[in-house]
């Protein structure tokens, strides 16, 4: 059994030292759709310290969303479902959160996206966003990944554990399902707006670091503002470990024996 452990507001990513300075001028704004565990944290990070912006899940509504609405003077809701000041909210994140080169970046899990698209006109507030689109090609070291971080309440490796983990199959089963439906949604969204995504898989990623920062900032147009990738500024760490493997290891073979 799995214990549910509340989630916490999460002070490192809505902290006013990840503010930035008071820009005028064309805006260049990029999303990042995703699924947990695909890496996309680490490619938040590749933008944020090499000057493109400062991606990360603004529309998390229990962790950063609650702490950037205090910090900005808007309206705290009451319950995750009450209605916020979307206009507002967006406003005063690209008054803050827009790097001194005019680039503007979020951070969307699938639900994280539903919801807003339920609450605004995402077209009409984002009229000329570019969508970048990150997955994870072994879906099963996905869901054991997610299900780990579920249960430790740890997300990337700057955050504390908050709980113990505990291999549970139908756990993992439950992650690599919404790991896969989230997926299908993802791929709705593109073909019903006629969006092509620039695509990165967590292989590649990690395999092909800079490369893959090169294309992605040819395809957001950060070439023309002289951006080259740095490496050494990165803080976040690799977290798997014996523990995933050993998971893996145990759903294969339970997989194995049940079909």
């Amino acid at each position: 059994m799995i214990k549910k452990i509340p989630r916490a507001e999460d002070p490192l990513f809505a902290a006013d030292r990840l503010d930035q300075p008071p820009y005028e001028g064309p805006r260049y704004e990029y999303l990042i759709c995703s699924t947990p565990r695909t890496g996309s944290n680490l490619l938040c990070e590749l933008l944020r310290v090499n000057g493109a912006g400062v991606p990360m899940e603004y529309f998390h509504r229990t962790m950063h969303m609650p702490l950037l609405l205090r910090r900005y003077g808007l309206t705290v809701p009451a319950h995750s479902n009450d209605t916020v000041n979307i206009e507002k909210y967006i406003e005063a994140l690209r008054a803050n959160r827009t790097s001194v080169n005019g680039y503007f970046g979020i951070k969307t899990h699938w639900g994280q996206f539903n919801w807003l698209n339920n609450q605004c006109d995402i077209d009409k507030l984002f009229p000329r966003m570019k969508y970048v689109f990150i997955s994870r090609e072994d879906e099963l070291t996905q869901a054991v990944s997610a299900s780990k971080a579920a249960q430790s309440r740890q997300w990337n490796s700057e955050q504390k554990k908050n709980g113990l983990f505990e291999y549970n199959e139908e756990h993992i089963k439950f992650c690599l399902k919404t790991i896969r439906k989230s997926n299908r949604k993802w791929k709705q969204v593109f073909e019903s707006r006629d969006i092509q995504p620039f695509k990165i898989t967590f292989e590649n990623l990690i395999s092909s670091t800079e490369s893959v920062f090169q294309d992605l900032v040819e395809f957001l147009d950060i070439s023309n503002h002289d951006i080259s990738v740095d490496l050494s500024q990165l803080t976040i760490k690799k977290q798997s470990n014996a523990v995933n493997r050993e998971w893996i290891g145990r759903y294969k073979k339970q997989y194995l024996e049940e079909s």
